[in-house]
C-alpha cells in the first residue's frame, strides 16, 4: 500500500532505502529522543523488522518522501 498526498508519498521501506535509513539512525540529532544513535547492525535489524511488520499486517512505520522522490535534511 502506498498513500499519496498533494506533497508526499508514504510507502513501505524498500531495500534501496536501507543506506539512508542507517544514516538517519546514526545521526545524534535525529536520535535525540532515543537512548542512543544506532549502529548499522541495529539499523538493519530495525529496517527488517519494519518490513516483516508490513508483510504480516499490511502497514508499518512508513517511509515518507517528497513527490519528487528526495528527502531533505
Amino acid at each position: 500500500m502506498t498513500i499519496h498526498t498533494p506533497r508526499l508519498c508514504l510507502r513501505p521501506w524498500l531495500d534501496r532505502d536501507r543506506e539512508a535509513f542507517a544514516t538517519m539512525h546514526a545521526d545524534p540529532d535525529v536520535m535525540v529522543d532515543a537512548p542512543k544513535p544506532l549502529g548499522r547492525e541495529e539499523s538493519d535489524w530495525k529496517f527488517d523488522r519494519y518490513n516483516v511488520c508490513f508483510e504480516q499486517h499490511g502497514f508499518c512505520r512508513w517511509c515518507v518522501e517528497t513527490l519528487d522522490g528526495c528527502w531533505r535534511r
